[in-house]
């Protein structure tokens, strides 16, 4: 089950969230280990344990438990923000840059990765992965379910490909949108709708 949850900065509420944006916005240094978050149902928790708890089966039961929490031990993956998405096109004709059907897109901070089935140099399709730097992003906007990702003029995302433009299809509007808002995230920053005058680091604790 995925959950909503919020963070307190000067006793007020922050959010809800998606766990991915809170990892995403933990990624940029926007929120550390030791804060605390509040998941919907009334766990209690910090973000290092949300991290620790990717499939987010802490039951309410050990809501302020953190002996009980720590058990859960560091997850082997989980730590950084991913999606289910399908690129489109078909073995024949390849959709987004090289990539066919479905896929999966994690935020590292200042990097996509994508994963998927692609087109390999003996002509069949096998599963590969690609990395993308935010540095050569050149926008993004979304628009429904799609989220499309333009590249700097003169860059491609693969070779035998002169396509400028990824179009990532997601399985909700919300999902997209979530992934555009951890692109425009700053190091340090609060989001535009988490922001407060004059908030620090001693703050957000």
């Amino acid at each position: 089950m995925a959950y909503k949850y919020s963070l307190f900065v000067n006793g007020k509420p922050l959010g809800p969230y998606e766990r991915r944006m809170i990892v995403g916005m933990h990624v940029k240094k926007i929120v550390f280990d030791d804060q605390m978050v509040w998941r919907e149902d009334g766990v209690e928790m910090s973000v290092a344990e949300l991290l620790q708890d990717r499939d987010e089966s802490t039951p309410a039961s050990v809501a302020h438990d953190h002996m009980a929490l720590s058990t859960l031990g560091a997850p082997s993956s989980g730590m950084w923000p991913q999606f289910n998405v399908r690129y489109g096109g078909s073995a024949a004709k390849p959709g987004a840059w090289g990539f066919s059907g479905n896929g999966q897109v994690s935020y590292h901070g200042d990097e996509l990765r994508f994963k998927g089935q692609r087109r390999n140099k003996n002509l069949g399709m096998s599963r590969q992965e690609e990395s993308l730097p935010l540095a050569a992003m050149a926008d993004s906007r979304c628009m429904d379910c799609i989220l499309q990702i333009s590249l700097q003029p003169g860059l491609t995302f693969d070779t035998n490909s002169e396509d400028s433009q990824l179009h990532l299809e997601f399985a909700t509007p919300q999902e997209a949108n979530e992934l555009w808002e951890l692109l425009h995230l700053k190091p340090g920053q609060l989001p535009p709708s988490l922001s407060y005058a004059n908030t620090t680091r001693s703050e957000l604790r």
